[in-house]
């Protein structure tokens, strides 16, 4: 077993920066009640004419290449917005036209960086068939709307703060996450700690996997926990000492103030997080705990309690700035 060697923290009270907070404009609330009313628009099956653009199609898809099918690429009763970009824009284009009832095969180019590797850069096909056609029907812009939006808002212009306000607190919560990032970097430069080479590969394989996840959209194989520690050592190695070195580092500074999520506050977290979602609090804890993530929430509460015990005994001044000009800052 490799322990962690003891370490002295350096003083960091008193360290300075600035927190760049976007600005909120106008044009940004107009553009969520526009969202909000997109949300809450009313599809309408509607027949005798061919899709369009902004019609949700109904289709069933297989794809195939080199006339076989595609593992994994079929589909049954899916909704395809034309125009939306969510799905491969040949098949979103190609739907324009079609009747219900219509089929067509649609040429597909793969791009290369698509997230089936098997697939990137290859052309293949898709054969579609189109079920049914609907149409969005917006809300009207009115107190009515609003109400039905939000229980505690009762008019339009009631919303508009509200939705204001909501997305000052996410500009905020961006302008905090980058000083955050400010504040760990310096913690870590003046911590050059020896990492325990367990914790080191550890994490090296914990980038690769999540890597995985993202560029193909699926879970990682047992090849992929397979791949020797030195063939990740290029890609991963630098990223994953820093990483951990900065781990240890919050860590350290939990234990000495003491500081620890208890359970009324993983419950909270997890409640919240099925509100948001719109699933059973108890299944996805029970989801949770099977696939590990349960530990990644604890571990995100007791940072952002790290954090904000840091920001306390820091300067920290504020600032408004454009959206594009929120990007880290040195401190002193």
């Amino acid at each position: 077993t490799q322990v962690i060697p003891p370490f002295t923290l350096n003083e960091y009270r008193g360290w300075q920066f600035e927190r760049r907070i976007p600005e909120v404009t106008e044009a940004q609330v107009e553009q969520a009640l526009e969202n909000v009313r997109v949300r809450n628009a009313i599809l309408q099956t509607v027949d005798g004419r061919p899709a369009r653009a902004h019609d949700v199609v109904v289709i069933d898809y297989t794809g195939v290449l080199d006339e076989r099918p595609i593992p994994g690429f079929t589909g049954s009763k899916v909704a395809v917005e034309i125009g939306s970009e969510q799905f491969l824009p040949e098949i979103e284009h190609g739907l324009i036209g079609m009747l219900p009832g219509e089929t067509q095969t649609i040429v597909v180019h793969f791009p290369e960086d698509f997230r089936n590797t098997n697939l990137a850069g290859k052309i293949g096909q898709c054969q579609v068939m189109v079920a049914e056609i609907k149409e969005k029907h917006l809300p009207a812009l009115d107190d009515e709307f609003a109400r039905g939006v939000y229980e505690d808002v009762d008019s339009l212009e009631a919303l508009r703060v509200k939705l204001r306000q909501e997305l000052e607190r996410a500009a905020r919560d961006r302008a905090d996450a980058v000083v955050q990032r400010e504040i760990l970097a310096r913690l870590v430069a003046e911590h050059p700690l020896d990492v325990p080479d367990i914790l080191w590969h550890e994490e090296m394989r914990r980038a690769y996997l999540q890597q995985q996840r993202q560029e193909t959209g699926r879970q990682p194989t047992e090849a992929d926990y397979q791949v020797p520690i030195e063939h990740l050592r290029d890609a991963f190695g630098a990223f994953a000492l820093e990483s951990t070195r900065g781990q240890l580092i919050l860590r350290h500074i939990a234990n000495e103030a003491e500081l620890a999520v208890e359970a009324p506050e993983v419950e909270a977290e997890i409640a919240s997080l099925a509100a948001r979602t719109a699933q059973n609090p108890d299944a996805l804890k029970r989801a949770m705990e099977r696939n590990g993530t349960l530990r990644a929430v604890e571990a995100n509460l007791l940072e952002t309690k790290v954090f904000a015990h840091l920001m306390a005994d820091m300067q920290i001044s504020d600032s408004i700035a454009s959206e594009d000009a929120v990007v880290p800052q040195g401190s002193s």
